[in-house]
């Protein structure tokens, strides 16, 4: 068995730095993609529902995306897919539990 060395760090005393927290970038790091938010997975959720996207659809609600996150009309995905014609995507969502 391979043995760790030992250090000194205790993550519990480290105090790290407050712009880990922060959702946008300052001047020198503007080039960098802006973080993701629990929005932009919702919007993608519904990109993907829309073009009737049955994988993309699947790796966003493993990754954890909410399966009855609302739109910008008050629908749920299920409702949206079902609106739209995407039945595949319907019918993944409904076997997966979301709600009309």
């Amino acid at each position: 068995t391979v043995v760790p060395k030992a250090t000194k760090f205790n993550y519990k005393r480290q105090i790290l730095p407050s712009a880990i927290n922060s959702t946008t970038y300052g001047r020198d790091n503007q080039h960098l993609p802006p973080r993701m938010t629990r929005d932009d997975y919702a919007q993608m959720l519904f990109y993907t529902v829309a073009h009737n996207d049955v994988d993309g659809t699947r790796a966003l609600l493993n990754a954890g995306t909410y399966i009855n996150s609302l739109n910008i009309y008050g629908e749920t995905p299920l409702a949206f897919a079902r609106r739209a014609g995407s039945q595949d995507v319907a019918a993944l969502l409904a076997a997966r539990g979301a709600r009309y």
